[in-house]
C-alpha cells in the first residue's frame, strides 16, 4: 500500500450508465439537466479501487505529462478505454457500495445557490500514520459545496480567502470544448486541472444502458508535493497526476467514472515506488427527487 502525505492521490469519481435518455445527440445540452440536485436525491455506485504496478497500466505507457498544452484529449479518451489490470491479492480490491446524496442547500446570501453533496465511503488512500482518508475528484469526495449555474458546474470553496474551486464542466458544452482551472488550494501555483468535452457515447452499467452519455476527460496536475515520513520529515519532493473520464446523462447525473492517479518521480522509501492508483465507479441505482416538492 502506498502512503502519502496530505493532498496525495485523489479518487475522481466518474460513471456511465442507464437506459436511453431520449435526448437527441445534436440537441443543445443544458447544464441544469446534467446533474439533478434536489435535496435528498441520491446515487448508489459500485466502487472498485486498488493499487497496480506501473507496468500493468497500458493507459500510462508513453504519456508525456511535461507538455500539458500539447495533450490531445482524444488520446486521453483512447488511453482511458484501454483494458485495465485486474486487482490481485488486495483486501481493498473488492467492489463496495458508494452512496452519494445531496443533503441540503447551504446558506449563501450572496452568490449562486450551493448544495451540500456528501458521500459515505472512505477511499483507499491513507496518511503516513495509517488513517484512511477521503479523497475527492471531478465528481465526488467527502463533503462538497456543489454549484450548478447556466455556464458552470463544480465545487466552490473559499479557504483563508483563497478560491479553491474545482470545475466539473464549463460552457460551451460541445465536442472539443476545453477548460482550465487553477487549483489554488495547493501551495504550488502550477497545480491545475484541464478538461475536455469529448462528445456522446453509449455505456452499459448495472443501472442499465444509456445511448447518449456525455463524456468529459480530465488531466489533473496536483503540483509539487512533499513526501513526509513517520517522523513528519520531508524526504523528497514529487509531483502527482490524475487522468479521468466521467460520463453524465441528462436528467440522471453521473453514471460512470474511471480515475488513474500516479506519481513522478517514484518514492521508494515510502513504499510507493511501484504503484498506480486505479478507481472505477459504475451507477447501480438512483433516487432523484422532484425539485418542486422540496
Amino acid at each position: 500500500m502506498r502512503r502519502l502525505s496530505a493532498v496525495a492521490l485523489l479518487c475522481a469519481l466518474c460513471t456511465s450508465t442507464c437506459s436511453d435518455s431520449g435526448v437527441d445527440p445534436e440537441e443543445e445540452v443544458q447544464m441544469s439537466r446534467l446533474w439533478p440536485n434536489a435535496d435528498r436525491s441520491e446515487w448508489n455506485f459500485d466502487l472498485q479501487e486498488y493499487i497496480a504496478a506501473d507496468s500493468m497500466i497500458p493507459a500510462l505507457a508513453g504519456l508525456d505529462t511535461t507538455q500539458v498544452d500539447e495533450i490531445d484529449y482524444r488520446d486521453l479518451q483512447r488511453r482511458l478505454q484501454l483494458p485495465a489490470p485486474a486487482p490481485e491479492d488486495s483486501a481493498d480490491s473488492g467492489i463496495r457500495n458508494l452512496r452519494v446524496v445531496f443533503e441540503g442547500t447551504l446558506a449563501t446570501p450572496n452568490g449562486p445557490k450551493q448544495h451540500l453533496l456528501a458521500s459515505d465511503v472512505s477511499l483507499l488512500a491513507k496518511t503516513p500514520d495509517g488513517r484512511t482518508t477521503r479523497r475527492g475528484g471531478p465528481i465526488f469526495g467527502g463533503s462538497q459545496a456543489f454549484v450548478q449555474a447556466a455556464d458552470w458546474m463544480g465545487y466552490v470553496s473559499i479557504v483563508n480567502g483563497v478560491d479553491s474551486s474545482f470545475t466539473i464542466l464549463r460552457s460551451p458544452i460541445e465536442a472539443g470544448a476545453s477548460f482550465r482551472q487553477d487549483l489554488l488550494y495547493h501551495t504550488d501555483s502550477t497545480a491545475a486541472e484541464y478538461g475536455w468535452v469529448v462528445g456522446r457515447r453509449s455505456v452499459e452499467i448495472p443501472a442499465g444502458t444509456y445511448d447518449n452519455a456525455l463524456e468529459i476527460v480530465y488531466f489533473v496536475d496536483e503540483g509539487q508535493q512533499c513526501a513526509v515520513n513517520d517522523q513528519g520529515e520531508c524526504t523528497r519532493w514529487f509531483r502527482a497526476y490524475r487522468i479521468c473520464t466521467v460520463l453524465l446523462v441528462e436528467d440522471v447525473g453521473p453514471v460512470y467514472q474511471l480515475t488513474i492517479a500516479y506519481l513522478n518521480p517514484p518514492i521508494p522509501e515510502l513504499d510507493i515506488s511501484s504503484g498506480v492508483y486505479f478507481c472505477e465507479m459504475r451507477l447501480r441505482s438512483l433516487d432523484i427527487r422532484d425539485v418542486n416538492t422540496q
